[in-house]
């Protein structure tokens, strides 16, 4: 469990299956999250990493990601409205970077809605790069996705 002192005190930890209907109640509370079912949120949790950002009183973000052998792909980073502007999704990402290093994991991968500015912003601060563009990936609306990428 990681703790840092500036800002809101947030832990970060692995989520468990007891965690899962915590994670999808605040997955249904964000229009841009991946809107998965329980058992694939428990698959990520056995297979991959799906890590839980905790202030003092609640579950406030989430993050899952696939694990690959040398790639690590960020599929869903979620943090509830209240705990935005708290550095609560740099924690989670910053984790997940450090766990990737550790692992000898070479870079991390990702997809973002071409339109959500504030999230390209957000990983472009954080050294993600831009590494191409994926047509109509996204549906409801039917969106592009940029590709982005961080070498570790």
């Amino acid at each position: 469990m990681n703790r840092d002192s500036d800002d809101l005190p947030i832990a970060i930890r692995l989520a468990n299956r007891n965690d899962v209907p915590t994670i999808l109640t605040i997955a249904t509370q964000t229009a841009t999250a991946s809107h998965w079912t329980a058992e694939h949120y428990s698959h990520v949790a056995e297979k991959g990493i799906l890590a839980i950002a905790e202030s003092l009183t609640s579950l406030c973000g989430f993050i899952a990601v696939q694990t690959l052998t040398d790639d690590w792909e960020i599929q869903n980073l979620v943090v509830l409205p209240e705990f935005r502007r708290n550095r609560v999704a740099e924690k989670l990402v910053r984790n997940v970077m450090q766990s990737a290093r550790n692992r000898h994991a070479t870079r991390i991968l990702l997809e973002v809605r071409e339109s959500n500015a504030a999230a390209r912003a957000f990983y472009e601060k954080l050294g993600f790069k831009m590494d191409g563009t994926r047509n109509g990936y996204y549906k409801d609306p039917r969106e592009s996705a940029i590709m982005y990428f961080a070498r570790l």
